[in-house]
C-alpha cells in the first residue's frame, strides 16, 4: 500500500505528574542517543507544558532534534 509509518517508543504522560514527565524526557533522549532516532507522544496537559518549559534549558544543550513525527514515518 506504500503507505508512511511509524511506532511510538514511550509515552510521556501517562502519568499527569510533572517530575514524572521530567523523568519520561529524559529517558525519551536516552533513548534517542541509544536508537538513532526515537518517537514520543504526549498531550497538552498543563503539567506536560509545565515539564517541557522546565527541561527546555536542558533539552537545548543535548544532541538531539526535536521533529515532527512525520519526519520518521517510512514506507515498508
Amino acid at each position: 500500500m506504500k503507505i508512511a509509518t511509524a511506532s511510538r517508543q514511550i509515552f510521556l504522560d501517562n502519568q499527569e505528574d510533572v517530575a514524572y514527565i521530567r523523568k519520561q524526557i529524559r529517558k525519551m533522549v536516552k533513548m534517542a542517543d541509544d536508537r538513532g532516532e526515537v518517537i514520543a507522544i504526549c498531550h497538552p496537559h498543563s503539567e506536560t507544558l509545565q515539564a517541557l518549559r522546565e527541561e527546555m534549558p536542558w533539552l537545548k544543550q543535548q544532541q538531539v532534534d526535536i521533529v515532527p513525527a512525520s519526519a520518521v514515518t517510512r514506507v515498508y
